[in-house]
């Protein structure tokens, strides 16, 4: 199934919207991804989710992410209230499989 039918199953109208993912690597420090979604003349409906990897390919675990929904502007993405949750993780492999 297709974006755009599940949008159309969303909402009673057609709509358009934007839809962006970014993806931004720098080995072997650290990696970013990233999505951002809004749906036009619909109010709170953007999310933004960052993920972060620091030393990845290394036996340290350590990441970051970002959750932020019910945005109405662009503007609003990267603000801290009840819409948000962030997470870190921080751990150390001593083998491969554990």
């Amino acid at each position: 199934m297709r974006k755009t039918e599940l949008l159309n199953r969303k909402y009673a109208e057609p709509s358009g919207g934007i839809y962006s993912k970014v993806s931004v690597d720098f080995p072997p420090v650290f990696t970013v991804d990233g999505t951002y979604q809004s749906v036009f003349d619909v109010d709170s409906s953007g999310t933004v989710y960052l993920v972060s990897a620091i030393l990845p390919n290394t036996n340290l675990i350590a990441r970051v992410a970002f959750y932020r929904t019910a945005i109405t502007s662009i503007e609003e993405s990267f603000t801290f209230d009840e819409n948000t949750v962030t997470q870190a993780m921080f751990g150390y492999w001593f083998t491969r499989y554990t």
